[in-house]
């Protein structure tokens, strides 16, 4: 009896210590709860800040990127070159743009502190590596955009750029060219004009007028006369060549290409047409790109950039141009009535219109181009290189690399 009076005594004790174990229980539960509730405000808190840097970088990182388009827009029609000798600050060196925490060393930046919206960016100017990134002069049309964009808390971004100056699709092989299995070529009797093909902008000297064959080199021949001795370059006068290499290398002897070519000029038409509110042919401070779907007369003055005629393009009086011309599609020139010009750069003259007469369409292939000049006076046309190759145009120079260095 005493046995079992004992054993029930330590059960009871037993049962009672369990009302302790649930409350330690109890606590742990409500501790682990109060931990996880901490944790969860906790991970939010980070992932609200997490979430608000990524929103201001990425803000900074835009404003950085809109600073290099900021900047290509800018540079349309500037010399690189003078820019670049503009930015190089009081030691006349660019600063070393390979690593960015040069900047912003003594360089005067291209665009300072410019906003755009709660942000803002400037950017720097330097050469591209080719050139040397410190080298204050330009030599391949190539040059890199630091750009640094600033946003909401302290946030940063840099953006590099790599721009090329806009140039033709094309390097025009002189200054009067002319595809084509035959060509018409009366230059006038006057004894005041002349064609060179010697570089006024320094460089290597070119054949005045290049053709595609035989034939037509010798329809030149025997159109200049009896001026022929006007038509020069290095001392050789009539200098014409039959260059179908030459062409053909330049794209200039395929209807298609040139085809090609016009139309992607002609996106970048800053006129299509002389009713076009504001029409010119434009100027030194601004030079136009201008496409006429048809016939042009022009009257006296000067023009500057790339223009473009499908039909017959009449110049009149004493007009000058600087810059490339191309008659392409007709393939029509007439240098008509007295007076004095010189057109600097290049001119191409291509009949693609084929048998319907219409340029742009299925049937095109190359037919005879025309070149004539009628009255007196000095009609020039002289090559020059730079002209011929980078035309002065208002177009942006074309963004062909961009990475983002750091944040």
């Amino acid at each position: 009896m005493k046995r079992l009076l004992y054993i029930l005594r330590r059960s009871f004790l037993i049962l009672s210590d369990q009302r302790g174990v649930a409350l330690i229980a109890s606590l742990m539960i409500m501790t682990s709860l109060a931990i996880l509730g901490v944790w969860g405000i906790t991970s939010n808190l980070i992932d609200n800040r997490i979430t608000i840097n990524y929103r201001d970088h990425t803000q900074a990182y835009y404003a950085a990127e809109a600073g290099v388009e900021r900047a290509r827009d800018f540079l349309a029609g500037l010399n690189f070159d003078t820019e670049l000798k503009n930015a190089d600050g009081t030691d006349n060196q660019l600063v070393d743009s390979t690593n960015i925490n040069n900047f912003p060393g003594d360089d005067i930046p291209l665009l300072s502190n410019q906003s755009i919206g709660n942000c803002s960016y400037t950017v720097y100017l330097t050469n591209d590596a080719a050139d040397g990134a410190t080298n204050n002069n330009d030599t391949n049309g190539k040059v890199n955009l630091i750009s640094f964009g600033y946003g909401p808390g302290n946030s940063k971004a840099v953006v590099k750029g790599i721009v090329k100056k806009f140039s033709l699709p094309f390097s025009p092989p002189s200054p009067i060219v002319m595809p084509g299995p035959d060509v018409y070529f009366e230059p006038g009797n006057s004894n005041a004009f002349q064609f060179s093909g010697d570089d006024s902008a320094g460089g290597s000297n070119v054949p005045t007028v290049t053709v595609s064959n035989v034939t037509a080199e010798n329809s030149v021949r025997n159109g200049c006369n009896p001026r022929c001795d006007q038509i020069v370059s290095n001392g050789v006068s009539p200098s014409v060549v039959a260059d179908p290499v030459a062409l053909s290398q330049a794209g200039l002897d395929d209807p298609q290409q040139l085809k090609s070519m016009i139309q992607n000029l002609a996106a970048f038409a800053d006129y299509t047409s002389t009713s076009d509110t504001g029409f010119n042919l434009g100027t030194e401070q601004e030079p136009s790109i201008v496409y006429i779907n048809g016939d042009l007369n022009t009257g006296p003055g000067t023009g500057y950039g790339i223009l473009i005629v499908t039909g017959t393009l009449t110049l009149r009086g004493n007009f000058s141009y600087n810059g490339v011309i191309l008659v392409v599609g007709r393939g029509n020139l007439i240098r008509h009535g007295g007076g004095s010009g010189t057109v600097r750069g290049s001119i191409i003259i291509a009949d693609i219109n084929g048998p319907d007469n219409i340029p742009f369409t299925a049937d095109d292939s190359l037919g005879n181009p025309i070149f004539t000049t009628s009255g007196g006076g000095n009609s020039n046309i002289i090559y020059n290189s730079q002209l011929a190759n980078n035309p002065p145009t208002n177009i942006p120079p074309q963004l062909i690399a961009q990475k983002h260095e750091y944040e």
